[in-house]
């Protein structure tokens, strides 16, 4: 009988992590919040859960040459891996949306999906 409960014991404890495993891989809305910073320009994005996010401006390289931090909100698309930064700057309304990747601590943004990637790696604090 304590053969039965321990294979019993050892399947729910197997089932549960890999339930847990999967539901954070899964869940992108968890795993971006924190500060990403690109080494190469050190431009970072700070997510909160709250959907809210700040960043440089210039770290969307919009047409314009504009320079300065926002504070906007954020949408994550799981089904087409995509982000949509919404935010205000200079009186313009801005909805810009990339792919996204994220694979261990690292964010890679791609405006299109044959553009340059921007690669930015958490801070971890």
């Amino acid at each position: 009988m304590r053969k039965i409960i321990a294979i019993v014991l050892a399947v729910a404890l197997t089932v549960g992590a890999a339930f847990v495993f999967f539901k954070l891989v899964d869940n992108p809305e968890k795993h971006i919040l924190g500060k990403w910073t690109n080494a190469g320009t050190n431009n970072s994005f700070e997510f909160f859960k709250d959907g809210k996010v700040k960043f440089p401006v210039e770290a969307l390289e919009l047409e314009y040459n504009y320079e300065g931090d926002v504070e906007g909100e954020y949408a994550i698309d799981k089904s087409e891996s995509k982000i949509t930064f919404i935010f205000s700057f200079f009186g313009d309304n801005y909805n810009e949306t990339y792919n996204f990747d994220i694979k261990n601590n690292a964010l890679t943004l791609r405006k299109q999906a044959n553009s340059e990637p921007m690669v930015y790696l958490k801070n971890n604090k």
